[in-house]
C-alpha cells in the first residue's frame, strides 16, 4: 500500500498518517511534494527511487553513504546534516516576555543580547513586538546596525506594536494565526533562546524542546538565565525526569547561559552536539 509523505503538518502538532500493512511501504510521491517535504537535494536523490524495499532506503552522495530505515528516519538525518555543516548559527530566535518583569536586570540583558547578536552577524527572529523584553531585543540589535525579522499575528498588532514608537524593522511578517507565526518562526532560525517571560514564552519554549524530544530537529535550544529566572525550571525538568516521565533529557536540556554576550558562542559550541 501506499505511504503518505510526511509534511509540514508535523511541525504544528499533525500526524501523518501512514499505511497499517506489514508489507515493505511503496514510495508514490510527486516532484512537488518530496521538494516541499525534504527540500531539492534529499528530493533529488529519491525521485529515482519507486520502492522502498524491506522498509530500508539507500542514498548515496559523493560525500557519504546515508542508510535510513524509513522516510521519516531520512528526514531527521537531512535536519541533523544540515546542522552539523553549520559552523556557526546567523539566525537566532528569542523568545521572551512583552513585559519588563520587575527587574531592570531583565530589559539590560535583552539589550546587551541585542547589541551582541549584531556584533556577531546573527539575524534576530522574534514576535514583532515594542514592548518590554521583546521590544528591548529588538532595539539592542537595530540599534548596534544588525538585523531584526519580526513576525506577529495581526489580531496583536494594536496590543504589541501601537501605543508606542513602532521599531523600523528590517523585516515584518504579520500572519494570520499563532501556529503560523510559530511555525515561521522556526523555519527562519537556526537557533533558539528563551529570555525571562509569562506563558506564552514557556508554551512556546517547551513546543520547541518537544520537537527536539520527537527527533524532529536539532536546533540548538538556550535559556539566557538572567537573575537566576530560570533555575526552577531547570528543578521541575530534573523532577520530572527522577519521577520516570522524561526519558530523553539530553533532548529537552537546554543550553544554561548567564551573561547575553555569552549566548551566541554557546549555542555555536553546542551545534550538531
Amino acid at each position: 500500500m501506499p505511504v503518505q509523505i510526511p509534511t509540514r503538518n508535523e511541525f504544528s502538532g499533525g500526524t501523518a498518517s501512514s499505511a497499517k500493512s506489514p508489507q515493505p511501504p511503496i514510495l508514490i510521491a510527486g516532484l512537488a511534494s518530496l521538494t516541499r517535504t525534504f527540500g531539492p537535494e534529499i528530493s533529488g536523490l529519491l525521485i529515482p527511487l519507486c520502492a522502498a524495499q524491506h522498509n530500508r532506503t539507500i542514498v548515496s552522495s559523493p560525500a557519504q553513504l546515508i542508510v535510513v530505515s524509513s522516510l521519516a528516519a531520512l528526514d531527521r538525518e537531512r535536519r541533523r546534516v544540515h546542522i552539523a555543516a553549520m559552523e556557526k548559527i546567523t539566525s537566532l530566535c528569542v523568545y521572551c516576555g512583552s513585559s519588563p518583569g520587575r527587574s531592570e536586570h531583565y530589559v539590560d540583558a535583552a539589550r546587551r543580547l541585542g547589541a551582541s547578536m549584531a556584533a556577531n552577524n546573527v539575524r534576530l527572529v522574534y514576535g514583532g513586538g515594542n514592548r518590554g523584553i521583546m521590544g528591548a531585543v529588538a532595539r539592542g540589535v537595530l540599534d548596534n546596525g544588525g538585523q531584526a525579522t519580526g513576525i506577529i499575528p495581526e489580531f496583536l498588532m494594536t496590543k504589541e506594536r501601537g501605543g508606542e514608537q513602532s521599531l523600523e524593522l528590517t523585516d515584518l511578517v504579520v500572519t494570520q494565526t499563532m501556529h503560523d507565526r510559530k511555525r515561521i518562526m522556526f523555519e527562519r532560525a537556526d537557533a533558539f533562546i528563551a529570555l525571562p517571560g509569562g506563558i506564552g514564552t514557556l508554551e512556546e519554549l517547551f513546543e520547541i524542546l518537544t520537537w527536539s524530544q520527537l527527533a524532529r530537529h536539532s536546533k540548538p535550544v538556550g535559556l539566557l538565565n538572567t537573575s537566576g529566572f530560570w533555575d526552577r525550571l531547570i528543578e521541575l525538568i530534573d523532577h520530572m525526569k527522577d519521577e520516570g516521565f522524561v526519558h530523553t533529557a539530553h533532548l529537552i536540556r537546554p543550553v544554561m547561559v548567564n551573561e547575553p554576550e555569552d549566548v551566541v558562542a554557546a549555542l555555536n559550541g553546542s551545534l550538531g552536539s
